[in-house]
């Protein structure tokens, strides 16, 4: 953090070191700061597919932090969960690979609406395909697909999931996931 509060003292529109102290300050818990860096990289003149994708997640997870009351800073969850999209929809906009903000609006898309999710998948597994060792994107699309009662879906992004964890703690949830579609 010390690092990136030098690095915007020499360099104000220096994207890295505000995508570093949007997550910091998340992971700290200074959400009003999170959302002011977060609106700092999305008034730069151009930011890239990473610092739309970056500021997406930073206000995803603001939104779950409104949602769960434990931060108030005057915007609602509704909001940031917009906000969140329209930042994802940037990034893919500037690189269509970009598998990360892909993962973030599968993790937007609204579980009542099966229509909407199935068009969403159908747009996203290319994606999947182009870069199969992504277990984020996997992981996104099994959990949107189980979530909106896609079985096969489902069972097929979670293969991929398990196929290309990262970890041992992704690999573990991958096959309790995978465990679970076998008992339904």
């Amino acid at each position: 953090m010390r690092l990136a509060t030098e690095a915007l003292q020499a360099d104000p529109a220096s994207e890295l070191a505000l995508r570093v102290q949007a997550s910091a300050n998340l992971e700290d818990g200074n959400f009003g700061a999170a959302l002011a860096a977060v609106e700092a990289i999305t008034k730069l003149p151009a930011p890239s597919a990473a610092g739309f994708d970056e500021a997406g997640d930073v206000l995803f997870a603001l939104a779950g932090q409104v949602a769960a009351r434990h931060a108030s800073i005057d915007v609602d969850a509704d909001t940031l969960r917009q906000r969140a999209r329209d930042a994802y929809d940037h990034a893919v906009r500037l690189d269509g690979d970009n598998s990360r903000a892909w993962a973030g609006l599968a993790n937007l898309q609204s579980p009542q609406d099966r229509a909407a999710a199935e068009a969403f998948v159908a747009r996203a597994q290319p994606v999947l395909e182009r870069r199969p060792d992504n277990d984020l994107l996997a992981r996104a699309l099994a959990l949107l697909c189980a979530r909106t009662g896609q079985g096969n879906c489902a069972y097929l992004f979670g293969v991929y999931w398990r196929s290309d964890a990262l970890s041992r703690g992704d690999l573990e949830a991958a096959q309790a996931f995978m465990q679970r579609l076998k008992q339904q």
